[in-house]
């Protein structure tokens, strides 16, 4: 759900000019972020992100917007905690979101607040969520959203993964998978699929911390299936991944093949069954990662973005990369 609408600014000749943005949203002297967008009903564009910076008293907010790109309503949420945006889903005539609320040196709650028109006309607590950080929210059947991330493990010191799915209309959870590999786990993606069960990608730390990428099923009601871990010598961490027209699993993101802070793109393919068919790593002298991939609407293959300096020989600064792959995982 995360991106459901995005923008491409591509320039040939040089840095793109500020007075050839179309619309600055400005409302105080914060810093300001984008963080999603959505192509909405209604003929809405809404757009979600964060005022100020991170353990500063950040406050979340929602733009609603014409297709035209104007400014129809700002609405905030009614809470003095610092404010996380982790995701929003669209609605008949609005949008569920989920904004996490966290005191300084406190613990976290989650909370789902509906946005109808103008209206913010609900706010309720996710009790059976507190203290779990979430990363991502998509929408799963029935009105109801899938979310994901971590959750600090009970038993020992680290990270559990965590996904929920939580019905809108009545701000109830069905059920919480909660459990851990290793002393860091954690879940950055998770989709529906259509028979109700849960894909899953997530990163484990292994006992000599070293991270690597996973991949894993969980059933309609939030138990697991079976979970993959891809063992390497090196950092690798996974991202998001996307299915392709035989249910096969692609997985994108990093690893750090030289053992030291420069990462590689590295993108992964899975069976249906979590089986690893394939892995290769896109490298250049300076530093690659991928953090999204999406089937091609308009021909067979995937598109890949992140950020690279692989254009200056890695002695630049470092900058988003689209890439084209075809279907059988070559870079075009």
């Amino acid at each position: 759900m995360k991106a459901a609408a995005a923008v491409l600014f591509l320039t040939i000749h040089g840095i793109l000019p500020a007075q050839d943005f179309t619309k600055f949203f400005q409302d105080s002297a914060d810093i300001q972020t984008a963080k999603q967008l959505l192509n909405g009903r209604e003929n809405a564009i809404w757009m979600g992100g964060t005022k100020g910076i991170s353990g500063q008293n950040s406050r979340a907010w929602v733009y609603r917007l014409t297709q035209q790109g104007d400014l129809v309503k700002k609405h905030s949420f009614p809470d003095t905690r610092e404010q996380v945006w982790v995701g929003m889903d669209s609605l008949g005539d609005g949008i569920a979101a989920i904004i996490g609320l966290q005191e300084f040196g406190g613990g976290i709650q989650n909370h789902l607040a509906i946005i109808q028109g103008d209206s913010l006309s609900s706010w309720r607590l996710l009790p059976a969520l507190d203290n779990a950080v979430l990363d991502d929210v998509r929408p799963a059947a029935g009105r109801k959203l899938l979310l994901c991330g971590f959750r600090s493990s009970p038993g020992i010191a680290g990270n559990d993964f965590f996904v929920a799915r939580v019905q809108i209309d009545s701000a109830k959870t069905d059920w919480v998978f909660q459990d851990g590999f290793g002393p860091n786990d954690h879940i950055s993606m998770a989709k529906e699929l259509p028979d109700g069960s849960v894909l899953f990608c997530g990163t484990v730390a292994s006992q000599g911390n070293n991270y690597n990428p996973c991949i894993g099923k969980l059933d309609s009601a939030g138990n697991q299936l079976w979970l993959n871990v891809v063992d390497t010598p090196w950092n690798d961490g996974a991202q998001k991944f996307t299915l392709d027209e035989n249910g096969d699993i692609w997985l994108v993101g990093e690893s750090s093949t030289s053992a030291g802070s420069f990462f590689d793109t590295e993108i992964f393919r899975f069976s249906s069954e979590g089986q690893l068919l394939w892995q290769q790593w896109l490298g250049s002298p300076g530093q690659d990662a991928a953090f999204l991939i999406e089937r091609k609407s308009l021909s067979s293959g995937f598109w890949v973005a992140g950020y690279s300096n692989a254009g200056s020989n890695g002695s630049g600064p470092i900058s988003p990369f689209l890439m084209s792959l075809d279907s059988a995982g070559n870079s075009l």
